[in-house]
């Protein structure tokens, strides 16, 4: 390229080819290990600085391709074997070993530590009965039970690989977490709790040279000031953008990118608390929800609702004729006089800004619901923990996301029998619905799980609803025009050079 040709790009295009790509987005990760956390924030970061044996395509509907594995096999139903590459390194240089695969997969590390620190293993390694080093290079995953989805499993969160020998050389969780050791494109140079996230290229990365020398994720709580600082130029691509800002940043320096994520957004309930054990009040909180009206007047129509509690990206087992939750305000206020509601005050656990437009859809609920005769009062909090203090006693603003392209990678990973939703937090449990979702866990035929999950959606939809569904949400993004990055159906935002295509 001329010198000529080189200034004529944008500003951003010129850094983004060998500088610092920064990001701001509304919070930061809690903690910096994945088998940490499951939440937005980690997974936009963290899928930078480490990897899987195998990984997903998003790009390509999620079809499952190599990543530190070079290939793999099922031996039966019950054992999956990987070959591993032979030039993987870690960011301290020291090379992967089937050794560290072993571990990373092990049950101390489903575990987690004891106090503060625990673990989000579970759902998705929680079939796993053993991990066997077969040779220098070759692993078997072996499960006890047979698992249908144990490769999209452990292509998904928490299954990504860690250096043994630096785990153990920081002596525990805590110093652990100060710069965990990964293999992938970038590498963790310095964390500062709430403020900033700067990773730097892994120059001995097995996959290609990383694009940005360095990405710096800002954590700007106030979409405004994530705003402001892109269009001053003090940043590169911001999240979070709700749609009534879209006309700001279209501009000849910037623009918006993104669409809808494998991702619904929920009101949960507290069924073990007043007028929520009612089934029929909990039919009445979701009939009374004019979503057309949240979705054209807060998202532009830019997001829809989806066909109950699945995501198209199921492939064979997507119930493509199941209905969308529908609006009917009459039918809502008979349940609710059917059900004996006296009128108490339903708090309505939410936070201002974790989701997009989460307090401007809160308040238009509380609106809704009070024209079918229910009472409800928004009780802002700072963060999941608060959120779910218990006890609960409350309706809460949440989402379920798609973890791999299936029912147990979704609905049943929260509210399944394992799942967070019934084992810690009690707020719900159906067990026609957690014998149906154990036959599904288990089950490689497609006719037999797709009538399985039929069954599942009744249940969850009609018959005993854990939560009503709002809408899928939205992933929209300002760019700056020139830098080099497209946003695919994830939460996940990756800057690799495997992911920018």
């Amino acid at each position: 390229m001329g010198l000529a040709a080189l200034f004529a790009m944008p500003a951003a295009a010129q850094t983004a080819k060998a500088g610092r790509l920064r990001i701001g987005m509304p919070s930061y990760p809690s903690t910096l290990d994945p088998v940490t956390i499951y939440l937005t924030p980690g997974l936009r970061t963290l899928a930078n600085v480490f990897e899987p044996l195998i990984d997903f395509d998003i790009r390509r509907n999620y079809a499952l391709r190599p990543a530190l594995a070079e290939s793999w096999q099922r031996l039966d139903p019950q054992r999956v074997r990987f070959r591993l590459r032979p030039d993987v390194r870690f960011h301290d240089g020291s090379l992967m070993t089937a050794a560290d695969v072993v571990f990373s997969l092990s049950a101390q590390r489903r575990q987690g530590a004891t106090g503060a620190i625990g673990s989000i293993a579970g759902p998705f390694q929680g079939s796993i009965a053993e991990v066997i080093a077969v040779g220098d290079r070759d692993i078997d995953v072996v499960t006890a039970y047979p698992d249908p989805v144990i490769e999209q499993k452990l292509a998904a969160w928490s299954c990504q690989i860690i250096s043994r020998s630096a785990f153990e050389a920081a002596g525990g969780w805590t110093e652990w977490l100060r710069r965990p050791i990964g293999t992938g494109p970038y590498r963790i140079v310095e964390s500062q709790a709430d403020t900033r996230l700067l990773l730097a290229a892994h120059k001995g990365y097995w996959g290609g040279s990383p694009v940005w020398s360095e990405l710096e994720f800002r954590s700007i709580n106030e979409l405004s000031s994530r705003i402001a600082a892109l269009q001053a130029g003090d940043l590169d691509l911001i999240t979070d953008v709700t749609p009534d800002q879209f006309r700001s940043l279209q501009t000849d320096a910037l623009e918006i990118v993104g669409g809808e994520l494998p991702q619904y957004r929920i009101v949960g309930f507290d069924c073990s608390w007043g007028p929520l054990r009612d089934v029929r009040f909990r039919r009445a909180l979701s009939l009374a929800i004019d979503r057309d009206a949240i979705t054209t007047g807060l998202w532009d129509g830019r997001v829809g609702v989806p066909r109950g509690a699945q995501v198209p990206a199921y492939g064979d087992t997507y119930l493509a004729d199941v209905p969308a939750p529908g609006f009917d305000l009459a039918e809502a206020r008979r349940l609710v006089r059917e059900s004996g509601y006296a009128g108490e005050v339903i708090p309505y656990r939410v936070q201002s800004a974790y989701y997009p437009n989460q307090m401007a859809t809160a308040q238009v609920l509380v609106e809704q619901w009070r024209a079918a005769g229910i009472r409800v009062e928004l009780v802002v909090l700072e963060n999941f923990s608060q959120v779910f203090a218990r006890p609960i006693q409350a309706i809460f603003d949440y989402s379920i996301s798609m973890a791999w392209p299936d029912m147990t990678g979704m609905l049943w990973r929260l509210y399944g029998e394992r799942g967070i939703f019934q084992s810690n937090f009690k707020v719900w449990s159906n067990p026609e619905f957690n014998r149906l979702g154990d036959q599904m866990e288990r089950s490689f035929d497609v006719a037999e799980r797709r009538q399985l999950h039929r069954r599942i959606l009744e249940i969850v939809m009609r018959d005993d609803p854990p939560f009503l569904i709002l809408h899928n949400n939205g992933a929209f993004f300002g760019r700056r025009r020139g830098v080099a990055w497209t946003p695919a159906s994830t939460l996940l935002m990756e800057f690799g050079p495997r992911s920018l295509g």
